[in-house]
């Protein structure tokens, strides 16, 4: 299940395959034949299963009360490099500008102070590492950016000397780029991801102040992505926003199209702002980008996780 039923689910949604005939009778047949039609599922995934979307009823959710409806917003940081001059190795697909995603960012702050919300966006140069780590635990953090997740087989530990905790801890191949990225990125050296500004591991995201943060939305490609620990989760960005503080993240287990994450997120946060229910928005701004994007590569990146 972990891996050829796994990465045949993934690839039938990247090459946009008509008919996936191994996941279901793999991954939920026999589960699917215990449960009545009018049952209510709670879903607590364990290893690769934190890696695949279920489509789930709506269940109950968690309310907290806020003085005040505070957002960060952050995308399209200056990464201060092209893509093509830099050796990607296994590190990220790109670190091509990303004009989308600051449009993304632009759109959702419009319509958050539409309803009063007092917003902070920072795009291009603003979009620093060390503003995301001194933000207050806003209600929502929303950024757009590139994320990455380096497999333990594909890093380069000669060349990088990398032995100890790097060798050993996915926390420390996975994050998110923000300006500055470019020249960590040229100068391959593992160890200066947490030592210089501009990649955000998620071993430091732990330690940003999220305590009363409502929703995280990582806006970036495989942020859902991490290494598969049996009985533990996934070691990754997503458990490391939880671990911060985040009631719930939205996040992308593959690469996403710019033009329909735009829409997703701005009927995600209409119908969130209207009804007051995040999870039924969520799930109706998917079920509307179905309807119109047919095949899985457009909406089943999406997954929301938490409270």
């Amino acid at each position: 299940m972990e891996k050829k039923y796994f990465k045949g689910y993934r690839n039938s949604i990247k090459y946009k395959v008509n008919k996936d005939k191994y996941s279901y009778p793999n991954f939920w047949k026999a589960i699917d034949e215990k449960i009545a039609d009018d049952a209510k599922i709670f879903v607590s995934a364990d290893g690769v299963y934190n890696q695949l979307n279920l489509v789930l009823a709506r269940r109950e959710e968690y309310k907290e009360t806020y003085d005040k409806s505070t957002a960060m917003l952050m995308g399209n940081p200056s990464f201060a490099a092209a893509g093509s001059d830099i050796n990607m190795g296994n590190k990220v697909t790109s670190i091509d500008a990303l004009p989308g995603a600051e449009e993304e960012i632009k759109q959702v702050g419009k319509l958050l102070n539409g309803k009063e919300w007092q917003t902070q966006i920072m795009v291009q140069e603003e979009a620093t590492e060390q503003a995301l780590k001194k933000m207050n635990s806003p209600r929502v953090c929303h950024i757009a950016t590139h994320g990455f997740f380096m497999q333990k087989s594909k890093v380069d530990y000669k060349k990088n000397e990398i032995t100890g905790d790097f060798a050993d801890n996915p926390l420390l191949r996975s994050g998110l780029l923000f300006t500055g990225a470019g020249e960590l990125l040229e100068n391959n050296n593992i160890y200066d991801f947490n030592k210089k500004d501009g990649i955000l591991t998620a071993y430091e995201a732990m330690n940003l102040n999220l305590d009363h943060t409502e929703l995280v939305v990582l806006s970036a490609c495989e942020t859902g992505v991490g290494e598969i620990k049996s009985g533990e989760g996934v070691y990754g960005l997503q458990r490391s926003f939880i671990v911060a503080g985040a009631k719930n993240v939205i996040m992308t287990l593959f690469k996403v199209n710019d033009q329909v994450t735009q829409e997703l997120m701005n009927d995600f946060y209409k119908q969130w702002l209207e009804t007051g229910d995040m999870r039924m928005a969520f799930q109706n701004a998917k079920i509307k980008i179905k309807n119109k994007y047919q095949k899985p590569v457009y909406w089943g990146s999406f997954v929301l996780i938490g409270m």
